[in-house]
């Protein structure tokens, strides 16, 4: 949870790169209450290596975001877009992924 905060909170203070588009106020909202609310902006976001365990992530905008090796367990990402994300390596067991459905236990990189 300590890597999560501090690297949202950089994202947060560095604002947009060429690199991140994500909103800097749904990143805020995401560090301070482990949601994004309704249709968040996470697009282009570098979540890599980081514990979003049973986040709220639900109809976010996730587009060519990296979560490269993110802890995503039991995340809810129903109706969330993942367009271009990259997530090499990510935990996805029990994820409610982008359909409704439920990744696997084990799942990594891949919902199964």
């Amino acid at each position: 949870m300590k890597r999560l905060l501090t690297g949202l909170a950089l994202a947060v203070f560095l604002g947009p790169t060429p690199s991140m588009a994500a909103d800097a106020a749904d990143l805020a909202t995401l560090n301070s209450t482990g949601s994004c609310g309704t249709h968040c902006d996470l697009s282009g976001a570098d979540l890599t290596s980081l514990s979003l365990t049973e986040t709220n992530l639900t109809n976010a905008n996730l587009t060519n975001a990296d979560l490269t090796n993110a802890d995503l367990r039991s995340v809810k990402l129903n109706g969330a877009t993942l367009t271009g994300a990259t997530l090499t390596g990510a935990k996805l067991s029990f994820v409610k992924w982008t359909d409704g459905s439920r990744c696997a236990r084990g799942s990594i990189g891949t919902c199964n």
